[in-house]
């Protein structure tokens, strides 16, 4: 008669144990709006297109590129020539001899291990050239650097080896845009977890700002909590006013202004599309920035 007693217990804790998890979930959590990247109102006389991604797959920095696969047109713009090379360089470091605590209290083998952090780094460059009516008029060059680490680990005795995946760590692009003689630069870098940092120098006094997806968090008895958390695109300001924006999730789209003169679409279709050209490369970049709001 006892073991119905002794399972009825057991069903009524772990029934217990089960309903304190849900609440405890349920008092803390976070929802990310991943939504299309916002235009500002004052954004007149715009047009929106559509870039193509569909046709390309990226297999990291050895990958043999098909380089007419980024070529696109752009409205009455068309991006060629373009020129894609990237190699990836990995080196070992932080050799480490270790003792698991569990291990050797149990007397088990596996217990004294090497471990090793593995660092690597990605490299690419790349250029196009941005054509209107089969002439340049503008063509970017662009360097561009990732760097990472993955743990890797082997047991003393049964040689048994294990790794964790992949963490990139550092991104970093750079660009000169310009044809006869007019260039603007175009510098950004991400640390993650951290804020993106962009810097541009250009004669037509233009600043690019990341726009951040939302994350709201919310906790029992507290207030709400508003963190930016990933980038969702950029925007690109001349004096203050909006000239073009660039989306990166999703949906990726360009918006330009048309109240410009030929040569300066060309040279926001240049910016943008150097960062485009690096999203393609490296999906994981821009994704786990922050920027937290006060």
């Amino acid at each position: 008669m006892t073991r119905p007693l002794v399972r009825f217990a057991g069903n009524k804790f772990f029934k217990t144990l089960l309903i304190v998890m849900v609440l405890s979930n349920l008092s803390a959590c976070r929802i990310i709006e991943n939504t299309i990247m916002p235009l500002d109102k004052n954004f007149n006389d715009r047009q929106t297109f559509t870039l193509e991604d569909s046709s390309f797959s990226s297999q990291g920095p050895n990958f043999q590129y098909f380089d007419e696969r980024f070529e696109q047109e752009i409205g009455e713009f068309h991006i060629a020539n373009v020129d894609v090379e990237g190699k990836r360089i990995n080196s070992r470091r932080d050799y480490d001899f270790g003792i698991a605590p569990i291990g050797f209290l149990f007397l088990d083998e596996s217990f004294l291990r090497e471990e090793w952090k593995n660092t690597f780094s990605e490299r690419y460059r790349f250029s196009f050239d941005v054509m209107h009516n089969q002439k340049r008029l503008n063509r970017a060059q662009c360097s561009a650097q990732v760097t990472g680490s993955a743990t890797e680990s082997e047991e003393i005795f049964s040689s048994k080896t294990e790794s964790e995946g992949e963490t990139k760590e550092f991104f970093e692009i750079e660009c000169i845009l310009g044809f006869e003689g007019k260039t603007a630069t175009l510098q950004i870098a991400e640390e993650s977890y951290k804020s993106v940092q962009v810097f541009i120098l250009s004669e037509h006094n233009l600043s690019m700002t990341p726009s951040y997806q939302k994350e709201y968090q919310y906790s029992s008895g507290e207030s709400q909590t508003l963190i930016d958390r990933g980038v969702s695109g950029f925007v690109t300001t001349q004096l203050g006013k909006p000239v073009s924006a660039l989306s990166v999730l999703s949906d990726k789209k360009l918006t330009l202004s048309t109240s410009h003169a030929p040569e300066q679409q060309a040279e926001q279709i240049a910016l943008n599309y150097s960062v485009y050209m690096f999203k393609r490369l490296e999906p994981e970049w821009l994704k786990t920035s922050s920027n937290s709001l006060k």
